[in-house]
């Protein structure tokens, strides 16, 4: 049976173990037949600096 697979990288530097980790794990779903999203969070808003 297929998964669902979400990936979540919220690492703001591209360069990060954290970085490349998250995408050795999406060329894996590649790979596979699971179906997967992937969400790149480097720019998180910061509570109290939302533009009004």
């Amino acid at each position: 049976m297929p998964k669902n697979i979400l990936i979540i990288n919220g690492h703001p530097d591209e360069e990060s173990y954290n970085f490349a980790l998250a995408k050795a794990y999406k060329k894996g779903a590649e790979k596979s037949k699971d179906s997967f999203r992937k969400k790149w969070l480097r720019k998180v808003e910061k509570l109290g600096e939302r533009n009004q």
